[in-house]
């Protein structure tokens, strides 16, 4: 049975329709069915869940614990109403997503693990005005961005102003800071204790957007990652950060073809540089990672830089056609390790990670 899980609310009602749709539809490919629960459908004692089942339709079922649980869209444990709960169940079932380190510590871990060229952008933590100052300096244009941010919020692009001041960008309205104002903001977002400086990668289209490449990548049913998809978000002319509302989205294959003359090169380049990161990411954890999304930019001599990765990708471009392939991937892979762990003695799975695939 595959056991959807999540501990605000029940899955069924919270995911995207058509997730929820691929799920049953591919799990009936395996002959098994799809359960819905959340944290208080849990009874300990008894080692039961008292799930929503689908047979055609949702009814109430009581389900012994399963081996796995495919845990959508869950807040850690410590912003939910049941904490302890939640950090026990982790321990008694093995859950299948997981979370992976901040932008800061990651890039850390992938340079310490191995060589990446110029692929990675050089990154500091934010500690001081004088750093900041001294990287302004170097770089003439910089990024201030919190290492949790998504969507673009919180993200500053800060360079000397002509004349006298500094030019403050905060998504697509630019400030003119004296100095102490500058001090003052680059103070509090010191004290905030999770923001990082970067040099501005510019990854411009020849008419002056701003764009980054996606790749999204899933495990397949023998473990193996594969390249789900791979896209182009691009800015409204004007902005930096491309994740802003009224951004469109495109193939990146397409894109990159219209971008440059090597455009084929460059898509090849950037699915084989995807699989790669994809690899040594899962092998930084003790836990196996079923998906992850990877983000890039393009600099102005066409390399590939990278952004993030992140494990819990929304998806919005093409949603029908990849939330299928998703499934069509996940749910015989998400069997496979369900399977693996049964293997494993009940009494030798609790706290336990599971590592599975390649």
């Amino acid at each position: 049975m595959i056991v959807l899980f999540n501990n605000v609310k029940s899955p069924r009602m919270i995911l995207p329709k058509e997730r929820l749709h691929f799920y049953i539809e591919y799990a009936q490919h395996l002959e098994q069915q799809v359960a819905s629960c959340t944290i208080e459908d849990v009874d300990f004692d008894a080692q039961v869940i008292q799930a929503e089942v689908y047979d055609g339709e949702w009814h109430q079922q009581s389900i012994p614990f399963p081996s796995l649980l495919l845990n959508e869209n869950c807040v850690v444990p410590s912003q939910s109403a049941h904490p302890e709960e939640d950090l026990r169940l982790q321990q008694v079932i093995p859950h299948f997503f997981h979370l992976i380190d901040d932008k800061y510590v990651l890039q850390q871990k992938l340079e310490d693990a191995g060589s990446w060229g110029t692929l990675f952008i050089p990154t500091e933590r934010l500690t001081g005005f004088d750093l900041f100052l001294t990287k302004l300096k170097k770089h003439n244009v910089t990024v201030l961005k919190p290492t949790n941010a998504s969507k673009g919020a919180g993200i500053y692009k800060i360079t000397k102003a002509a004349g006298v001041g500094y030019s403050v960008t905060i998504q697509d309205q630019r400030h003119i800071y004296t100095y102490q104002q500058l001090r003052k903001l680059i103070l509090s977002l010191v004290e905030q204790g999770n923001y990082i400086i970067q040099p501005f990668v510019t990854s411009r289209t020849a008419s002056g957007e701003t764009f980054h490449l996606r790749t999204h990548l899933v495990r397949d049913a023998s473990g193996q990652w594969t390249v789900l998809a791979s896209i182009a978000d691009v800015a409204k002319k004007g902005r930096f950060i491309t994740n802003l509302s009224g951004y469109k989205t495109e193939r990146a294959d397409a894109f990159l073809q219209r971008l440059h003359p090597d455009g084929d090169f460059i898509h090849r380049a950037l699915v084989e540089q995807s699989l790669l990161l994809a690899k040594a990411i899962d092998a930084l954890y003790p836990f196996t990672l079923p998906e992850l999304a990877l983000d890039f930019a393009l600099d102005e001599t066409y390399a590939l830089r990278f952004f993030e990765a992140n494990t819990g990708p929304e998806i919005i471009a093409y949603k029908e056609e990849r939330e299928q392939c998703r499934a069509e991937a996940l749910i015989p892979f998400a069997d496979a390790v369900s399977k693996a762990i049964e293997g494993v003695p009940i009494e030798q799975r609790f706290g336990r990670y599971f590592k599975v695939g390649q």
